[in-house]
């Protein structure tokens, strides 16, 4: 089974909060966080650190901070030790994702900016960039951004990044959705415009269930009703 969580980096966070957060993870995670120069970019690689480690955590049924991680020779993290565990992040403007299945995943969130479409035609197969090309024109963007975030979901669920040439496999529309044509192994991808002015794809195994997205609050995540924070840490009143 699969789920799909996202927080935006917009929603008000107090200080001890952010203060816990960073607590949660690695030292090595804090370190890498602290180089980055503005704050929306701290956030966005703390907030995915966080999910990642409490809902890995949840379905381990242990401390979220006691997850560790581990990387394939791309790049790709990986849950050590534990393979019926798997997951992925990607973020965009505002929004963090993190999705979480029993097999391999690869998700892929891009907000949707003004871009010249003609730039596929670089980087996507012919057919992709035809389809893009023939699609109304005020639908185009749109278009432009479902096979981009398609095509990153596949290669980050195979996991081996930018070592795959995009215009070396075709997605394609199902009967069911799309798949790709040129796979590894076989695949299915859902897509949706699911946050508003966000394109998101999700690859996965065929036949995995995909239990949809759930919006976050890290406030709350943090800090629930309780004086002790789901985190295991104090609560900050």
């Amino acid at each position: 089974m699969i789920r799909i969580y996202a927080a935006s980096i917009n929603q008000p966070i107090h200080s001890e909060q952010y203060q816990q957060m960073l607590s949660y993870v690695s030292k090595s995670q804090r370190l890498m966080i602290e180089k980055f120069h503005f704050e929306s970019d701290k956030k966005r690689m703390l907030y995915g650190n966080v999910m990642s480690r409490y809902f890995i955590g949840e379905k381990l049924d242990k401390p979220g901070e006691t997850v560790e991680f581990e990387f394939n020779s791309f790049g790709k993290p990986y849950v050590k030790g534990v393979p019926m565990v798997q997951f992925n992040v990607s973020h965009s403007g505002e929004w963090v994702v993190c999705a979480i299945g029993d097999n391999e995943v690869g998700v892929d969130v891009e907000q949707i900016k003004p871009i010249e479409t003609k730039i596929a035609q670089q980087f996507f197969t012919q057919r992709e960039y035809n389809t893009i090309t023939f699609t109304q024109e005020d639908e185009r963007l749109k278009a432009f951004y479902l096979f981009w975030t398609m095509k990153e979901s596949y290669i980050k669920y195979i996991g081996k990044g930018l070592s795959i040439q995009l215009d070396s496999f075709d997605v394609v529309k199902t009967k069911d959705g799309f798949s790709v044509i040129g796979a590894e192994r076989e695949v299915a991808i859902w897509q949706g415009e699911v946050l508003d002015g966000y394109m998101l794809s999700l690859c996965h195994a065929v036949g995995e269930p995909y239990l949809g997205i759930h919006l976050l609050d890290m406030g709350k995540l943090i800090c629930d009703k309780s004086s002790v924070s789901p985190l295991g840490y104090t609560c900050m009143k």
